[in-house]
């Protein structure tokens, strides 16, 4: 323990320092800065001794963690760092460790944080100094007091599962599930490697997990991005507890594939980041928010039916900044009327992961049976219908748009060329079933939209 000849020196730039004892000149660690942070004058010290083990914030043998410990004390901090430490031990310290618990060194992982709280932790790479022992880990952040046991030592609660490490292969074996703490140290593409459960999830920097199409990773708490997470068109990312959140230090690109588009045709997108703006459609023809206030129905569609034909086309405008969570756009991709059908691709990537409880507030122009309201999914990930439907108990019914017929001069509306209400498809919350298109009920499949997962 030398607090009292602590190193300091200023690590600035990207690069290797070693640092020691100023009175003996011993080493104590080496640290590589992979990136250009400036983490300014830092102090590093061994702040506890010893060659056995002890409990982490109260945890029970065999799960306790070294006597030795080592602080470092940066003068600039970041969350978004890419650094890798090895710490120096003698070999009497890890095996004194192995007596008291145990347990083999192979099961060391090493945390960052205080004696309460983990900041984050890291896998292991052993390796050897002459006759001692070197212990190798990689973080995002430098400042903290290190500690090093088994990764059961630093969990409790809901992930008492304990820690499960992807290298290319789970550590230790097996898939995880609702109950461990995730790090994916290494690329993962749930197309190849399987859906993940999780109860928190971390993506270590300069690492990209991607999310297939029709794959989910469901974890119960919270998300930390360091590296890049990627979302294929209906891929999945679900948040579990209401409360959790997902901290981007790195990136995330939810990725969206419309239905094949004509000329004329729209579609109704909204956002699944907390910061996306109507940028994220440039090159759309169209990008139109709606204003509720405004709806009066137009005089030339028969009442009681689905309608959401204004009288003067003033109950969508233009629609420029942020895309508010849960709030629809009619979006015509294309860069004119004209064209070939095709699909349009958008990634939203802006801000965080909308996650918990999205608010939309429903408001009318004295009409609120029969006003429409534009809502388009919030998240990153399909949701239920009806599940949506049984929690919002004062919506009946949801209306999906299918492109069956071109519009024409001939039906009612406020344009010059209006769209016919016949196209619509409904899903209704009494029956938990779909009713088809009028204008597609010669399709023996029609568009009925029985199958109640929603994307966009």
């Amino acid at each position: 323990m030398n607090t009292g000849t602590t190193n300091e020196f200023d690590f600035e730039n990207t690069g290797l320092a070693y640092a020691y004892d100023t009175a003996t000149g011993l080493v104590m660690a080496n640290m590589t800065n992979n990136n250009s942070f400036d983490y300014g004058c830092t102090a590093v010290n061994v702040s506890r001794a010893g060659t056995g083990a002890q409990g982490y914030n109260g945890s029970s043998l065999p799960n306790h963690v070294t006597d030795k410990t080592f602080t470092i004390s940066p003068a600039n901090t970041t969350g978004s760092g890419d650094t890798t430490l090895s710490f120096y031990f003698s070999e009497a310290e890890i095996a004194g460790w192995e007596t008291a618990t145990g347990l083999s060194r192979t099961a060391l992982v090493i945390a960052r944080g205080n004696a309460s709280t983990v900041t984050e932790t890291s896998a292991v790479t052993i390796g050897s100094f002459g006759t001692n022992v070197i212990l190798t880990g990689s973080f995002t952040g430098l400042d903290g007091t290190y500690y090093f046991g088994p990764a059961a030592a630093f969990v409790s609660g809901p992930c008492a599962g304990g820690l499960k490490t992807w290298n290319g292969s789970w550590s230790p074996t097996g898939a995880p599930d609702n109950t461990n703490e995730v790090v994916i140290a290494a690329n993962y593409d749930t197309a190849v490697n399987g859906d993940i459960d999780a109860c928190t999830l971390t993506i270590n920097g300069g690492v990209t997990l991607t999310v297939g199409a029709d794959d989910y990773a469901s974890v119960e708490g919270d998300i930390t991005v360091n590296g890049t997470l990627d979302v294929v068109h209906t891929g999945s990312i679900v948040q579990v507890d209401a409360a959790a959140v997902t901290t981007n230090n790195g990136a995330i690109n939810v990725n969206l594939t419309t239905p094949v588009l004509g000329g004329r045709d729209y579609t109704i997108l909204g956002s699944p980041m907390s910061l996306e703006t109507n940028a994220v459609f440039t090159g759309a023809w169209r990008v139109l928010g709606f204003t509720s206030m405004n709806f009066v129905p137009h005089p030339g569609v028969a009442p009681g039916g689905t309608n959401w034909a204004d009288d003067n086309g003033d109950f969508y405008n233009p629609h420029t900044g942020v895309l508010n969570p849960g709030e629809g756009y009619l979006v015509r991709p294309q860069a004119n009327n004209t064209g070939a059908p095709t699909s349009y691709d958008y990634t939203f990537d802006t801000g965080t992961l909308n996650s918990g409880d999205i608010t939309y507030v429903a408001d009318n122009n004295g009409i609120a049976n029969g006003t429409p309201q534009v809502i388009a999914n919030p998240y990153a990930s399909a949701i239920s219908a009806s599940d949506f439907m049984t929690a919002n108990p004062s919506i009946g019914a949801i209306y999906f748009w299918e492109h069956l017929t071109q519009p024409t001069a001939a039906l009612p509306g406020p344009g010059g060329r209006d769209y016919d209400m016949d196209d619509i498809s409904i899903f209704n919350a009494s029956s938990d079933m779909g009713m088809p298109a009028a204008n597609d009920v010669g399709n023996a499949m029609g568009t009925s939209p029985n199958l109640s997962l929603i994307h966009i």
